[in-house]
């Protein structure tokens, strides 16, 4: 985030790159110029023809990227079932693919779906897609017997599932 450029006299604002503003919000060209083109994040066109992107309108956009209300608790509690179930949460968010932590991330995809958390929500516990949430709760018959020794452990734990869901 570096640099100031002056529409007029009065008016500076803070501006950033289109690589740097991809990276803040954490999204693709594509989506970065949808957003341009929604008017979600304002532009100005230097003299050689690069976009300089609004850096209030990039930030506030990477706060929004993926959030809804309840997301800070949703997650807390998702950590709190990992902790519960003795996993890593650091090594499930890694990007190692060993087959452990696969079949461990299996497990955790699973238990927080019959909880009614949605892949999004998944997605971001664990680092991932939700297209990789997915695949990971497609393939959970390789770990049923996991699955089912982590939803036993939790209800003695008085970990119950979750009544409300959100859209994905």
């Amino acid at each position: 985030m570096t640099g100031l450029a002056h529409t007029n006299f009065f008016t500076i604002f803070a501006y950033m790159n289109g690589k740097e503003a991809r990276h803040t919000i954490g999204v693709t060209r594509e989506t970065l110029s949808r957003y341009v083109k929604t008017g979600k994040v304002r532009v100005r066109t230097l003299p050689n023809g690069r976009y300089v992107y609004n850096e209030t309108d990039v930030i506030r956009m990477s706060r929004m990227k993926g959030k809804w209300p309840g997301t800070k608790e949703h997650s807390s509690e998702g950590e709190q079932i990992v902790a519960a179930l003795g996993y890593d949460m650091e090594a499930l968010r890694s990007a190692c693919r060993s087959s452990v932590l696969s079949d461990q991330r299996r497990v955790v995809a699973s238990v927080l779906k019959e909880r009614g958390w949605t892949r999004h929500q998944t997605g971001d516990l664990l680092n991932r897609n939700h297209s990789s949430v997915t695949i990971m709760i497609r393939t959970s018959y390789l770990v049923e017997d996991e699955i089912a020794a982590a939803n036993e452990l939790l209800s003695k734990l008085d970990y119950g599932k979750e009544k409300e869901t959100r859209p994905d």
